[in-house]
């Protein structure tokens, strides 16, 4: 006698650890690619299913499951630990963050050398098209302010300025201390930095220690005696 396979109509549930719904599970008859998507409330249903078949379930975060298959099937994921731990999201990766909007300027720290100024702001005025310095009155706590692109709302608008990636006032800054200013000059910079870059966003770094050899100075004296017994000296500087 040959037993003869038939189809059956499969209705399923697909559960976690702590029996919630699971969306968005993906269910396959195991190698075929006959296959469905659990819905909103975690269920799904398969239609001419051989009654000997297999079903693999997948999930991110979650540990495959494969269960023999019958007209009704509850499916319980079990979350894969660790592999959650290993998926970092982050708004500009590993990419440099100058390198992720369109309208861009930078000036380097060389240049504000050459400037007899006090603050940065005075040393950047004229240097980046569109950033707009407007240089304090001169009285104690005064300092210079920043526009990019002119006043665009009747709020006002002023720039995101980071240095070094921590927000702070660029006045207090010693000129002689920043590497390179660079200005992100369009309204798409609040998508790495949020809403508080809508008006621009100036990033200033400041200058780092470089590794060098460490180096000994030394004052070597001598001593001469001439017949008189007078005492002279000659001092040698290495």
């Amino acid at each position: 006698m040959i037993a003869i396979s038939q189809d059956i109509n499969v209705k399923g549930k697909v559960i976690d650890e702590n029996g919630n719904p699971l969306p968005g599970v993906t269910i396959k008859i195991k190698n075929t690619k006959n296959g469905t998507i659990s819905d909103g409330n975690g269920e799904f249903s398969l239609k001419n299913v051989p009654e000997d078949a297999i079903l693999s379930a997948f999930y991110v975060g979650y540990t495959a499951v494969e269960i023999k298959v019958s007209s009704v099937i509850t499916i319980k994921m079990i979350q894969e630990p660790g592999l959650l731990d290993d998926v970092v999201v982050v708004g500009y990766g590993t990419q440099k963050k100058v390198n992720l909007t369109g309208a861009i300027a930078s000036v380097d720290g060389k240049a504000l050398e050459s400037r007899p100024i006090t603050n940065i702001g005075q040393g950047l005025q004229g240097l980046i098209p569109n950033l707009n310095i407007t240089v304090g009155n001169g009285k104690p706590g005064s300092g210079s302010e920043f526009n990019i692109r002119g006043i665009t709302s009747i709020n006002g608008g002023t720039p995101l300025i980071l240095v070094d990636g921590v927000q702070m006032d660029p006045n207090l800054i010693n000129p002689n201390n920043v590497e390179n200013v660079t200005v992100l000059k369009d309204a798409s910079a609040s998508a790495i930095y949020g809403v508080r870059a809508a008006y621009g966003v100036v990033l200033i770094t400041t200058k780092k220690g470089k590794k060098k050899h460490p180096g000994t100075s030394y004052l070597f004296i001598r001593l001469y005696t001439n017949p008189a017994n007078q005492v002279t000296t000659n001092h040698e500087l290495g």
